[in-house]
């Protein structure tokens, strides 16, 4: 659903890659390992990650190597965590020396609509996605 929402592909070059509930596009780190990161927005020309998205339903210590695995990939990191989690993450995050991730919280509305706020500091705390 977020990635429906906010990572279709713009313009020609580019492509989104969803590797939930299939993994379709992995990227391998410097020390050799595999990741498949949640949302992937490819460049096709020069075939690197334009930005990289995880979508966090539970905080554990999982979640915390993906997160520092996401981080490597990409300069531009955008975490998506229940409503309420967010400032659990930027601690995570700020212990980890993350700092450019954009970080938001998400819920359904009662009428089935997916609603993401921004917590991080990169973002208004009045804009919502």
């Amino acid at each position: 659903m977020i990635a429906d929402q906010y990572y279709r592909s713009d313009g020609p070059n580019l492509s989104t890659f969803v590797n939930v509930p299939t993994r379709k596009m992995g990227v391998r780190l410097r020390n050799g390992l595999l990741v498949y990161v949640d949302i992937l927005l490819i460049n096709e020309r020069n075939n690197r990650v334009q930005k990289a998205a995880e979508v966090e339903t539970v905080i554990d210590d999982e979640c915390v190597r993906r997160l520092i695995a996401a981080s490597t990939i990409a300069s531009s990191l955008e975490i998506y965590v229940l409503d309420g989690q967010g400032e659990k993450i930027r601690k995570i995050l700020e212990d980890q020396h993350i700092s450019h991730a954009n970080i938001y919280e998400y819920y359904i509305s009662p009428l089935g609509n997916l609603i993401a706020k921004p917590v991080s500091q990169a973002a208004s705390s009045e804009q919502v996605r």
